[in-house]
């Protein structure tokens, strides 16, 4: 460190040089300082391995001259040791990259987790093995894990990268498989924030009404997402047996909707993430002639659903931006509410109140709120149950 004279200051131990005290010594040169830190090392190095205790035969002498042909000067011998010491002593279970990785998937599959979460760690595990698969993980460098980020080639997929290439070496310092966690050298990639967009009132209105010309087994989607928030992961199956929002969780006497932690989006909360979501007036009105007595609300799967939607943007001709009807109920709601409104808007998005904060407060009237959560049908009709169309899921 230097003073404020500019001289660089290395503080030597008691003893040293035969001075019975700790001292401070100046240097005009950072490397000159260097150069004393050297001799420090050295003298420590010495003091714990006297020189009349060592003795070298010719194997010894053979390792010394591959040390020195590869590392040229011998004085930084005790920086390549306290390196060894911090990174490499206490490991007791070394592995390979790939060897990491798979012992990482298979531990999280034993936690639980849902299937989205698990295929993410599956992809993005595979990528590290494809990058550093063959290296041992404990001699990993920044340099390796800073170009491994860099080939994301997107600030979005660089972010998944570092977030679960860090749980993976947190697993592997767990296991001491590493010592140090290079990552812990690299800020986490930061993503630009952007105002999620959001639909008028008049384009909700367009799209329910072709809805339910060309597309009706779709409204209860646009009515439980525009109306009450519901993510389209809590009411579309990924895989055949996930568990989605079924007709029987909708309480029409209490209008009530209840999102079952089984369903509802993976948290660390204490207390789960099931959540009891109003049901407006809104949704009571575009929901009801779609109403069955069992099954899921959206009998489809993700892929039939997005064809279906892609047919439904064709005839609203425009494009909703992504997720534009959870974001647009809980703007609108808010619009209608107050600030004092964000922890109740919390609780029946599943989100916590810094997110609703970042994301929602919107600068909407009163009037626009009173809009969304009055749109109804140009006429009463349909007035009967609509039968659902039914696609079959992939297994």
């Amino acid at each position: 460190m230097s003073s404020p004279d500019r001289y660089y200051t290395v503080t030597a131990p008691a003893g040293f040089e035969d001075y019975p005290a700790r001292r401070n010594h100046y240097f005009k040169t950072k490397t000159a300082a260097a150069e004393f830190k050297l001799r420090v090392k050295r003298w420590k190095a010495e003091k714990k391995s006297p020189s009349p205790t060592l003795s070298f035969d010719e194997y010894d002498k053979r390792w010394l001259a591959y040390l020195k042909a590869h590392v040229g000067n011998l004085e930084i011998l005790p920086e390549i040791v306290a390196h060894w010491e911090r990174t490499a002593k206490a490991i007791t279970q070394p592995l390979t990259v790939e060897a990491l990785c798979k012992a990482f998937v298979t531990y999280r599959e034993t936690k639980g987790y849902g299937k989205a979460t698990l295929s993410e760690d599956r992809y993005i595990a595979r990528k590290l093995q494809a990058a550093l698969g063959p290296r041992m993980a404990h001699e990993l460098t920044v340099a390796d894990l800073r170009a491994f980020l860099n080939s994301a080639g997107g600030k979005q997929l660089e972010r998944k990268l570092y977030k679960l290439a860090s749980l993976i070496f947190d697993y592997a310092k767990e296991q001491r498989v590493i010592i140090l966690n290079p990552l812990a050298e690299i800020d986490r990639p930061q993503v630009g924030y952007s105002i999620p967009g959001i639909l008028s009132p008049a384009q909700f209105e367009t799209l329910l009404s072709e809805a339910e010309a060309v597309t009706p087994d779709l409204v209860p989607f646009l009515a439980l997402a525009g109306f009450a928030g519901i993510r389209r992961e809590e009411m579309l199956k990924e895989y055949a047996d996930d568990e989605v929002l079924q007709w029987s969780d909708i309480d029409w006497d209490k209008k009530i909707v209840t999102i079952r932690d089984e369903v509802a989006k993976q948290t660390t909360r204490k207390l789960g993430d099931r959540r009891f979501v109003p049901m407006e007036e809104a949704l009571l009105h575009w929901l009801a002639p779609y109403r069955q007595a069992s099954g899921p609300v959206m009998p489809v799967s993700d892929a039939a659903f997005r064809r279906r939607m892609k047919k439904l943007r064709e005839a609203a001709e425009f494009e909703p931006p992504r997720n534009a009807l959870r974001h647009s109920y809980a703007s609108y709601w808010l619009a209608g509410s107050s600030k004092e409104g964000i922890g109740r808007l919390a609780l029946q998005m599943g989100n916590s109140e810094s997110v609703c904060r970042r994301h929602y407060l919107e600068t909407l009237s009163p009037e626009e709120g009173r809009a969304w959560f009055g749109l109804r049908r140009a006429k009463s009709q349909p007035t009967e149950a609509v039968p659902p169309v039914v696609i079959p899921v992939a297994a």
